[in-house]
C-alpha cells in the first residue's frame, strides 16, 4: 500500500476507534485501586516510571496498569526496557486501552498522551500531569508550523482536563503559566525521574552499567561520555561530524582512562535509519534505541549536549557537563530562543570542536560546583531525592479520601 494511503487509513482508523470509545465509555464504572500510567513513548521511562517504581518498591495497594505502544509479547522480547512483570499493560488504541483508560481512578500523563486519545475525563477521575523536563535551555516553540499548531490544541486540551500538576521549581511553575496551564494547580514535589541521580547505590548503579554494556557489548572498564544533542527543525545532522577520535583522546587526557562516547539522538531527528552509517568507530556506540535516558545518565562520567534540559538534570550527579553549540546563533535565530544566555549556565559553553575540547582540558571542577549551585538556588530547585516518595503519598491520599 502506498505510504500516503497508508497514513491516511491508520489516521482514519485511529478516529473510528475515538468514536467508538467514546459510545462504550459508559460501559465502564472507575475502578478506585486502579492507576493508569501512559506517557508520550510507549516505553516504560521518565516521571510516570519512577512513580511506579515507588508503588511497586513499597508495595502501594493500587492495581497499576501502563499504556505501551506494544503488546506484552513484544515488550517481553526486549533486550532492555521491559515492564515489569507485576504490572499490566495495554497497547494504545485497542479496546483494553480504553476500557482501562474509563475505568482508572487515577491517570498519570507526562505529556498530552491523554488528550491525544481523544477522550474526555470522566467524573470522578483524576488527571495528574508530571511533565517531562524541568530546568530548561530552550523556550518552548511558536505556533509556527502545522506541528506546533497541533501540539498546542492538544496541550490546552490536556490543561482543562489536569487536576495537578508537578513541579521541580519556581522556575517550571513559571514556565507552567506562560504556556497552558496557568490555572492547573501544582505540587512541587520535585520530578521522579531525577531521583536515581540522588539515590544510586554503587550496587544500582553496577547493575545499570552491566546492562548497558551488555546489551552494547561494550567492556565495562570505559568510562562513559554521553553525548545527546536535542533536534533541529530542519532536520540538520550536524551530529556525524564531530571528531569522535580527538575527543576520547581528550577526556583521557583530561580526566585519565579509557574512554566510549555515547550518543544519544532526540526522537525527532531525521534520518534516524542512517544513523548506523555515522558512527563507525568502536568507541563511538549509538544508543539512540536505549529505553531510558535517566539510566544513560546515571552511568555516564560525562555530559555533553547543545540545548537539551537533560543537561539541567544531569547537575545532580555532581559530574562535569558541556555545551557544544556550533549553530548557536543560528538556531536561536531560525528555532528556539534561550531563557537565558548560554554564559550564564553553569556549563562551559564551545561555539567550535576545538573550542571544546579545551573547555575540557581546562575544566575547574571547584567554579563549576559552585556555579551548579548557584544555578540551581536562582531557578528555585528542590529536587532532593525523594519525589516519587512524596507523589505516591499524595496519590495514596487521594485514594484514601474518595472511599470515606
Amino acid at each position: 500500500m502506498p505510504r500516503p494511503l497508508l497514513f491516511i487509513v491508520r489516521r482514519l482508523d485511529i478516529w473510528a476507534s475515538f468514536v467508538i470509545a467514546r459510545l462504550i465509555s459508559s460501559r465502564y464504572g472507575i475502578d478506585e485501586d486502579k492507576v493508569l500510567f501512559t506517557n508520550f513513548s510507549g516505553n516504560y521511562d521518565c516521571n510516570p516510571k519512577y512513580i511506579s517504581e515507588e508503588m511497586l518498591r513499597s508495595m502501594a495497594p493500587v492495581r497499576i496498569v501502563w499504556v505501551t505502544s506494544e503488546r506484552r509479547s513484544e515488550c517481553e522480547s526486549r533486550a532492555v526496557g521491559g515492564f515489569p512483570a507485576s504490572v499490566e499493560i495495554c497497547k494504545r488504541y485497542t479496546w483494553a486501552y480504553y476500557k482501562h483508560l474509563f475505568s482508572a481512578h487515577i491517570i498519570v500523563d507526562n505529556g498530552t498522551s491523554f488528550a491525544s486519545s481523544g477522550c474526555k475525563k470522566k467524573k470522578g477521575q483524576i488527571l495528574i500531569n508530571t511533565w517531562h523536563g524541568s530546568l530548561g535551555i530552550k523556550r518552548r516553540p511558536k505556533v509556527n508550523s502545522m506541528h506546533n499548531f497541533a501540539y498546542n490544541i492538544s496541550a490546552r486540551r490536556t490543561a482543562a482536563m489536569t487536576d495537578m500538576m508537578i513541579s521541580n521549581s519556581l522556575f517550571e511553575e513559571s514556565y507552567y503559566k506562560e504556556c497552558w496551564f496557568a490555572n492547573v494547580p501544582v505540587k512541587r514535589f520535585g520530578h521522579p525521574r531525577n531521583d536515581p541521580l540522588f539515590n544510586c547505590s554503587a550496587k544500582v548503579l553496577e547493575q545499570i552499567k552491566s546492562t548497558i554494556c551488555k546489551f552494547y557489548g561494550i567492556d565495562k572498564k570505559f568510562s562513559f561520555c554521553l553525548y545527546a544533542p536535542t533536534f533541529r527543525d530542519s532536520g540538520e545532522c550536524f551530529w556525524a561530524g564531530i571528531d569522535y577520535d580527538a575527543l576520547v583522546k581528550t577526556l583521557s587526557r583530561r580526566f585519565g582512562g579509557e574512554w566510549v562516547v555515547l550518543v544519544r539522538l532526540h526522537n525527532q531527528t531525521a534520518g534516524l535509519n542512517s544513523i548506523k552509517d555515522a558512527f563507525q568507530q568502536d568507541y563511538v556506540i549509538n544508543v539512540t534505541d536505549y529505553p531510558d535516558i535517566v539510566e544513560l545518565m546515571v552511568v555516564s562520567d560525562i555530559g555533553i549536549t547543545d540545548y537539551s534540559s537533560w543537561i539541567c538534570e544531569y547537575i545532580h550527579t555532581g559530574r562535569p557537563g558541556f555545551l557544544y553549540v556550533p549553530d548557536k546563533d543560528v538556531y536561536c535565530l531560525n528555532e528556539r530562543e534561550f531563557y537565558d544566555p548560554l554564559e550564564n549556565l553553569p556549563f562551559p559553553v564551545a561555539t567550535g570542536f576545538d573550542e571544546l575540547c579545551y573547555k575540557i582540558c581546562d575544566f575547574n571542577a571547584d567554579k563549576y560546583q559552585d556555579d551548579c549551585r548557584r544555578f540551581l538556588n536562582k531557578k528555585g530547585c528542590i529536587d532532593d531525592g525523594c519525589a516519587a516518595r512524596r507523589t505516591v503519598k499524595y496519590i495514596m491520599e487521594l485514594l484514601t479520601s474518595s472511599r470515606s
